[in-house]
């Protein structure tokens, strides 16, 4: 895993060639495939290649759960999402 500043291809270019020889390539992609890590060269692809990965070989990330930041409901009374949007409530 390397977190390479956009755009700089040069970088970004080392870092896939580390990946292509690491030990470790098939558990780092089976690790990285099922999660959505946004950032960084993980098994020798960017995230836009990990998506078209994920789309050609029809690999869906598991959802996200109740109460986190990415996905919680307003109207949901579980202590979770309650939680979480207390915490939301309070920031704005």
């Amino acid at each position: 895993m390397f977190f390479v500043n956009r755009g700089d291809t040069a970088m970004m270019e080392k870092a896939k060639a580390i990946c292509a020889n690491c030990p470790v390539l098939e558990d780092c992609r089976n690790y990285v495939l099922y999660r959505p890590e946004r950032y960084g060269i993980w098994a020798g692809m960017t995230e836009k290649e990990r998506r078209r990965y994920r789309i050609v070989h029809n690999i869906r990330l598991p959802a996200a759960a109740h109460g986190s930041r990415t996905r919680y409901l307003s109207g949901c009374r579980c202590k979770p999402c309650r939680v979480f949007y207390n915490r939301v409530m309070r920031t704005r």
